[in-house]
């Protein structure tokens, strides 16, 4: 079917509906008429998502509870929700607490850390370790024993230094507050900590898939209108080698990474959205997009939680356009700053 979309095209979703899966674009308009995927009839917007119920729990005890999620497409898991909320992973220290951060006390080696925490078995688990005052670095654990944490080297070109901070995250052990929570990856399994109360009491959904909208390179002339747009493990919409890309009246939330990713994609129009609740920020275009225009949108709770968003530079981002963005627009745009954030909005583009 999408192959033999044309220009003047409307693919149509029911308002009110919810469907699940990505949508592949394979196939652009033409100049001024564009293919269009948008709603029709009356009621709330159409919902695209990847997210799926969880009903197979089993309790482990101490208000852990455990399903296997064996059909899991993606990867990794950044997005659980319990009743419409994404949730935090779960870590030590928690992040409301007071220190959140443990001190690292000696640099063993850029590969290994020492600190006031002993856990002996991490497996799976991530070291979030803050590099300076506004990059922290997710490295994979592996092994620990006595308070000696060993880790992988990822790509960042930030070192390890002594008297920063470092917490941990993403591990069963770790589960304390309610709605934290745990993927092993080996065995493809989700932990949640909910207490007492027991997981038939809320609607906890997993995002099954990495992103809710792709495309082959070299497609233009495309629309999205009045849609809606949540649970994607990485980011939702993710457009790259492409053109002419407008986005309106649409809303896009929960995303594991971005709301929006663009890479080499002149002329993309955003207006009149809403970005929100994204793990590491709203929109994000690299670079090779000149002509940018950014109106009438709000970006709202970009990276609510450190520790989820990605590694090195440039996390914890509403709005950034690279420098080659040349003839861009930004106007008329709404920021609602989480507390846990202390910047939230970088446009380096002539304007």
């Amino acid at each position: 079917m999408a192959a033999g979309l044309k220009g003047g095209d409307r693919v149509l979703f029911a308002a009110g509906d919810i469907f699940y899966g990505t949508i592949n674009i394979v196939k652009g308009g033409e100049p001024g008429n564009p293919i269009v995927y948008t709603s029709y009839g009356l009621g709330p917007q159409p919902i695209i998502t990847s997210l799926e119920t969880i009903t197979n729990w089993r309790s482990l005890g101490n208000g852990i509870y455990e399903a296997k999620l064996p059909n899991l497409e993606s990867s990794l898991i950044q997005i659980l929700e319990i009743d419409g909320i994404p949730k935090e992973i779960g870590r030590f220290p928690n992040s409301n607490e007071e220190e959140s951060f443990l001190e690292i006390g000696s640099v063993i080696s850029q590969n290994s850390i020492s600190g006031p925490a002993n856990f002996p078995n991490l497996d799976g688990a991530e070291v979030v370790i803050r590099k300076n005052n506004w990059v922290v670095d997710r490295h994979p654990i592996t092994s620990a024993s006595g308070n000696v944490i060993n880790f992988e080297s990822i790509n960042t070109p930030y070192p390890v230094r002594q008297g920063y901070g470092y917490f941990l995250q993403n591990h069963i052990s770790l589960l304390d507050s309610f709605g934290e929570w745990a993927y092993n990856s080996t065995l493809k399994t989700i932990s949640v900590y909910l207490g007492a109360k027991k997981p038939e009491t809320f609607k906890i959904k997993v995002a099954n898939k990495d992103n809710l909208v792709k495309n082959q390179p070299y497609v233009k002339n495309i629309t999205f209108d009045n849609l809606h747009f949540v649970g994607g493990n990485k980011s939702l919409i993710d457009i790259r080698k492409s053109g002419n890309i407008t986005i309106q009246a649409c809303t896009m939330e929960a995303a594991g990474e971005n709301s929006v990713y663009i890479e080499e994609v002149p002329d993309l129009k955003i207006n009149k959205s809403t970005l929100r609740n994204n793990m590491n920020g709203g929109l994000f275009v690299f670079y090779g997009s000149p002509r940018v225009v950014v109106t009438n949108n709000l970006f709202e709770n970009s990276m609510p939680y450190n520790g989820m968003g990605r590694s090195s530079d440039l996390t914890g981002i509403a709005l950034y356009i690279g420098s080659d963005s040349d003839n861009s627009l930004i106007e008329k745009i709404k920021l609602s700053i989480p507390a846990t954030m202390g910047f939230i909005l970088e446009v380096i583009t002539p304007l």
